[in-house]
């Protein structure tokens, strides 16, 4: 819609005189597929406004106190201020697509390891995003336990990482990590190794919001 007939219609609504002249408007703004996702909460919300103009006043609303407003126009308020400055969906595609356009252009060939027919995207890859973007890793809790399982002995690790931005954003990632994953031994220094890798790249993927599991998570 255009900048013109935004305007017209916004006046039209703010000029209703009537129920039903709202109501005519009201439809008009439903049905209208020209309307930005911020110019139609900008239209509800004056529609909203002058239907509460519009009823009528109790006579003794001028001894007491101004009421809050109503929940439906509190909502409207909420959801335009949600919506008001947002990029259009089509800015926000290509917005997505440069921005996994730039975590695509970090990965190199020894980033990569094929698993099942499939390519994972080993630690290297996730401390190399972490660099490019400012990422901070943090240990927040880490553990390690010999324990008994059937006829063997062997390590259980657990870490907790967090990644966080300069920005102050961050993401938790938590795994785990057992000498039972493979046939031979593992000692506990690389199951705690392992544990904390895994929780690193998950805590990176997240914060990026790649939603992929590594490499050390499935081999």
């Amino acid at each position: 819609m255009t900048r013109q007939a935004f305007d017209d219609l916004h006046l039209k609504i703010r000029a209703a005189r009537t129920e039903l002249e709202l109501g005519t408007l009201t439809q008009a703004v439903q049905s209208s597929r020209s309307l930005e996702g911020h110019e139609k909460m900008n239209l509800w919300d004056a529609v909203i406004h002058r239907k509460e103009e519009l009823e009528p006043v109790p006579p003794s609303a001028e001894t007491q106190d101004v009421a809050p407003p109503s929940p439906s126009r509190m909502a409207s308020i909420e959801l335009a201020a949600a919506v008001e400055g947002l990029p259009t969906p089509a800015a926000a595609k290509a917005m997505w697509a440069r921005y996994r356009g730039v975590l695509d252009a970090l990965v190199l060939p020894e980033d990569l390891v094929e698993i099942s027919g499939r390519k994972y995207r080993k630690k290297s890859y996730w401390r190399r995003v972490a660099a490019a973007f400012g990422i901070r890793l943090e240990a927040l809790s880490s553990s390690s336990e010999l324990l008994e399982r059937e006829d063997r002995v062997g390590w259980v690790a657990r870490a907790v990482v967090r990644a966080s931005l300069p920005s102050g954003r961050h993401a938790d990632g938590i795994a785990s990590c057992s000498t039972w994953e493979r046939k031979e031994d593992r000692k506990e220094h690389d199951v705690y190794a392992t544990a904390y890798t895994r929780a690193a790249n998950r805590a990176i993927a997240d914060l990026v919001a790649a939603g992929e599991v590594s490499a050390e998570e499935v081999e």
